[in-house]
Parts: C-alpha cells; structure tokens; sequence
C-alpha cells in the first residue's frame, strides 16, 4: 500500500480497475487532490505499469511512460486466473477486493465495468460488506463478432437489470451510455450521474503551447512536406479501426496532402505493401509512439480521422481536439454523438461509405480557413470535457448515496 497521508475527508471512496491505464492515473492523481474525497485505488494487474502481457492489438508487450503513481494511495491485488489477461471474463481473478472492502469501510466502492470476473468479485464485496456500489464504464462496442452478440445479448438481458437495480449510483460518459443503460432499465434515472468521458486536457493544451510556432520545423525533423496538409490516423492500426479503408481514399483524392499513421498492429505490413504497389506518395508510418511521444503528432497535422467500424469511445478523438483539429468519424464511434458536432468542428460519415469521406476529406483540404474554424470549435467543445467536471458528476453521486442512506 502507498501510504500517502490524508486529512479526514467527507467521502471514503474505493475505486477498481483492471490495470494501470494510462487515460486513468492522471484522473486519480486529480481525485487524490480533491478535498472531499479519500481515494483508494485497487489494481488487479500491474499491465501499463509494467510490459506483462502483450497488448491483441498492438501486438507486443507494453509499457507506457506516463504512469507515475506517487500521490495516489494504491494497492495491486493478487491475480488467480491461470491464464492472465484484460480480453478474457477469466483472465483477471482478484478475490482480494473483498477482504478490503470488509476492512476498511468505504463510503462507496467504483466499479469500470462488468466484463471481467474480478468487477463481479467487487461487486460480490459490496453486497457482502454494504458497501455502496457505483457503477460506470463504457457502452460496448459495435464491433462484435456474430456470435458473441448474440451471447453477450441474452447475458445482459438476464443479469443488467438486476445488476443496475442494485447499484446504488450509475456514472455514464456520455449519450450512448447513457441510452445503453437506460435500454435495461427505466426507472433508474434519478440514480444516473453524467461524468464526461475526458483526457488530461490541461496536458495536452500546455503541450500545444510548448510547441507553438514549430510546426513547420517538427515537420521538417519528421520528413513530412511542410507544403501540404497532414491527415492523422492515431490509434492502433487493426481490421476493425479500418487504416486501409483511409489509405484507399487517401489514394484517389484530388488535392495534395500526406497521410500520417502512428501506432502499430496486425494491418501494418498490408499498409507499406498496399503504398509500395500503387507507388502512393507522401504516406508515413511511424509506428507505435509512447504517451509522451503522441502530441507533437497531433500538433503537426491539420485533419484527423478515425473510420473505425465500432468504438466503445474513442479517447483519440479527445485528445485531437484538444490540439484544435477538425475531426471525421463514423456513426460507429461513440463519442461522436457527443464530441463531434457535424459541419461545426467536423463530420460524422456512415460507416461503409468511402464516398462520403472522399467528399469530406477533399472539401477540407481545400479550404483551410475551415479548417482553422472547425478547430477552434474542438477546442470550445472539448473544453467542458475535463477532469474537473468528471470529479464534479462523481462527487453529485456520493451525495446522492449519502442522502439515500439518510432516509
């Protein structure tokens, strides 16, 4: 346990988490700070913090290197599956949560989801110990294969009307989630708490800023014509996140520019042959980049794309606002409906049509003072989607459940 000294605080809160998620430390840091919450997080892997296990979709072990846990009070719980992994409802198994629970009496334990058998084991806890259980995470994703649908579909039918009942608060990120739990359960409204899905703006803004003026100069390091537009594809580059698909229009569009992919996965190889053949000029590929390796990549560019045919958010999409750029996305990703105002700051585009996106692309490159204005937008969007305002829908639901149990 990190025994970092607290004064008493209103609200002792307990958090769980798969693993050590790079989007996630610097919001505990941020909650740790907060003069009415006691936090203690509950690792159930040391995956992100350290390269345990290979990463499906990057195809390698990972290590990111923003994950400095000082100033948050922690404990990693032992793992008793036999076969390790964040994919598998099996592969992470920490019993630990309830002894923990039963010990140290928190005013409300947060679970991230319902997928894995250790948020079960938590939520296992919580009705043992009476503890208040505050449930959020991510509506599911599109992209499924048939099978597992139609499964994963008759399991939530049975188990998320009890399992949303029962809790005592619901934090949702976003639209979709928000819809995604309602289509359970009705009569759970008064219990729901809108925590906006976000990034360490304030991050991503001061990186912004430390580069102002270089562009021209970070382009000119990274061998990228400072002449043309840049689209940005950022984020792993696998069947479902559809690289190829922007490769394929990228080829056929009318106005000069260079297409920039950073991260790597399973569709990398098929990418340099497709652009070695067809002899596709101005294409980059820079593979994976660590945290702190990501900005200067969002701050060269002037469009980002993300064509994926199913994202349970698409914290990307955050983080290229913050650099105020116009974003297209597909009517599969959801934070679309929330982020992605369409015409203002960019475009959502059906997820099948090239065409669309042909048009979209080509209209932008075309026209940079909308480009710059639909920049600016990100920016004011993206500006209500912080920490601080995440924390503030968190604190809304401790008071709720507080109330409640004063009745």
């Amino acid at each position: 346990m990190n025994n970092t000294a607290t004064t008493k605080k209103k609200y002792k809160l307990a958090i769980i988490a798969s693993h050590v998620i790079q989007y996630a430390v610097p919001l505990y840091k941020k909650i740790s700070l907060h003069p009415d919450i006691d936090l203690t997080v509950f690792f159930c892997s040391r995956q992100g913090l350290s390269a345990l296990l290979e990463d499906p979709g990057f195809g390698f072990k990972l290590q990111w290197d923003n994950l400095d846990l000082k100033g948050i009070k922690h404990r990693f719980l032992k793992n008793y599956s036999c076969c390790p992994n964040l994919n598998g409802f099996f592969g992470l198994i920490n019993p630990g949560i309830i002894p923990e629970l039963e010990r140290n009496k928190y005013d409300a334990i947060l679970v991230g989801g319902y997928s894995l058998c250790s948020y079960w084991l938590a939520f296992l806890g919580a009705f043992l110990t009476k503890t208040p259980l505050i449930l959020s995470g991510e509506p599911p994703s599109l992209w499924k294969s048939r099978f597992r649908k139609i499964t994963m579909g008759i399991v939530k039918k049975i188990f998320m009307p009890v399992l949303l009942k029962n809790v005592s608060a619901i934090l949702y990120i976003g639209i979709k989630s928000k819809e995604y739990y309602l289509s359970f359960c009705k009569d759970i409204k008064e219990k729901m708490f809108f925590c906006p899905y976000s990034v360490d703006n304030d991050y991503y803004v001061g990186k912004e800023k430390e580069y102002a003026g270089r562009k021209k100069q970070l382009r000119e390091e990274l061998g990228i014509r400072t002449d043309y537009p840049v689209i940005l594809f950022l984020s792993k580059m696998i069947k479902w996140k559809r690289p190829m698909f922007l490769l394929e229009v990228f080829s056929g569009l009318k106005y000069p520019a260079a297409l920039v992919y950073v991260g790597s996965g399973s569709r990398h190889e098929s990418l340099v042959k497709y652009v070695t053949h067809y002899g596709i000029k101005n294409v980059h590929f820079f593979g994976f980049k660590n945290y702190s390796q990501i900005p200067k990549f969002y701050f060269i560019s002037d469009v980002f794309v993300l064509p994926s045919l199913g994202e349970s958010w698409g914290l990307v999409v955050n983080e290229a606002m913050c650099f105020g750029l116009p974003v297209i996305t597909t009517n599969k990703v959801m934070s679309a409906y929330d982020l992605v105002k369409d015409g203002e700051n960019g475009y959502i585009i059906r997820a099948e049509n090239k065409q669309e996106l042909t048009n979209r692309l080509e209209y932008l490159l075309a026209n940079p003072a909308q480009r710059q204005e639909m920049g600016e937008a990100s920016k004011r969007i993206i500006s209500n989607w912080n920490y601080d305002n995440w924390i503030g829908g968190l604190i809304s639901a401790l008071e709720f459940i507080k109330r409640e149990k004063q009745k």
